[in-house]
């Protein structure tokens, strides 16, 4: 039983550590994407037509990379809590 219980903690910590490492690598990709969207201009209606995006308007992506995605990023690097943004680069492989 106590084996178990030790295996079922090591695969929530490489669980987590997973999910930490894909969330900051996904917030800098946002990031950059949001630096390449101000060269390529904004979003316009038809630019999801035909597409697995048609689902999305302009506003929701332009939204998404101009004011949520930084916006979660700064609250991860917020100065004044500077652990969140270690604990997330320090569980990397």
């Amino acid at each position: 039983m106590p084996q178990d219980q030790t295996e079922k903690r090591r695969n929530i910590a490489t669980n987590a550590v997973i999910h930490a490492t894909a969330l900051w690598d996904a917030l800098v990709a946002l990031e950059e994407l949001t630096a390449e969207r101000v060269v390529a201009g904004n979003f316009v209606d038809t630019d999801f037509d035909g597409t697995d995006l048609v689902h999305l308007t302009p506003f929701m992506i332009g939204s998404l990379l101009d004011t949520h995605a930084p916006a979660i990023k700064a609250f991860v690097e917020d100065a004044g809590t500077p652990a969140r943004r270690q604990v997330l680069l320090e569980v990397r492989k």
